[in-house]
């Protein structure tokens, strides 16, 4: 039996690993008898992946979420009626106001309690006082029923806290019959209220006036002696503080014209 040829010295080379077998080429030999060579590339340029192609977006890397779109909505316009009316603590003329004469002139002085409630106790609920403000004053959006009504009620309840039920009842039960004339005089700002009553021009009133409240209205409740005084001022664009009111007042009853001097004494 012949030697058994050594595989190689096992501190030399071994002859398996310096053959060069290509699987590719064996098959191509063995399937068409030519041997084709499998196409070269630099590894040193690897293939491009689907995030390299061009003009294609990567499977691997996020996009960015479309921003949801939020449909804003228009919130109603909250009314500051002290750039057309006069403030709370604005000077009560010394003449009789009558109900919608405090409203039309007068809106906001019904922050203060005994204002809410002689208009509550002599049927001025906030439906009517609304009509009433919307119907002469240039309001926009119209003033609402229930920011009135939360504005009446919020003044009447800090009367209570303050002055308490027995001042609430004696009052109610005094405005409720009473004449104008008293009504007016039981609003008087007292010391207690504020540290500064306000004197205003008559002509200031006249902002955002679209009409003057009638002599008469259904009720039989309208204008009195005030509005003829504003009417007085505006027709002839002169200026009177409201605290002076009443020298005009005097002088139309009496038949004459109003001595300027008066309005600056």
């Amino acid at each position: 039996m012949p030697p058994i040829e050594p595989l190689g010295n096992i501190h030399g080379t071994n002859p398996m690993a310096e053959a060069s077998f290509d699987i590719d080429a064996a098959e191509n030999e063995s399937n068409s008898g030519v041997y084709v060579p499998r196409e070269s590339f630099d590894v040193s340029s690897p293939p491009a992946t689907p995030s390299m192609r061009k003009g294609k977006k990567s499977f691997m890397t996020s996009t960015p979420k479309e921003k949801k779109a939020y449909t804003m909505l228009n919130k109603r316009k909250t009314h500051n009626l002290t750039s057309t009316l006069p403030p709370v603590f604005t000077q009560v003329p010394a003449v009789p106001l009558t109900d919608k004469e405090i409203v039309v002139y007068f809106f906001n002085s019904l922050s203060r309690p005994i204002v809410s409630i002689r208009l509550y106790e002599r049927g001025w609920g906030p439906a009517r006082i609304c009509d009433t403000l919307n119907d002469h004053r240039a309001i926009e959006p119209p003033y609402l029923r229930n920011t009135c009504s939360v504005k009446c009620v919020t003044a009447i309840r800090r009367g209570l806290d303050k002055w308490g039920a027995e001042w609430d009842t004696q009052l109610r039960d005094l405005l409720k019959d009473a004449d104008d004339a008293v009504a007016t005089d039981a609003m008087r700002i007292q010391e207690d209220e504020c540290d500064e009553i306000l004197d205003i021009d008559v002509l200031d009133l006249l902002k955002g006036l679209v009409k003057y409240p009638d002599e008469e209205d259904d009720d039989g409740i309208g204008a009195g002696i005030f509005t003829k005084c504003v009417r007085y001022c505006a027709e002839r664009q002169l200026s009177w503080p409201l605290s002076k009111i009443h020298t005009i007042a005097l002088a139309l009853q009496e038949g004459r014209e109003p001595d300027i001097a008066e309005a600056h004494d």
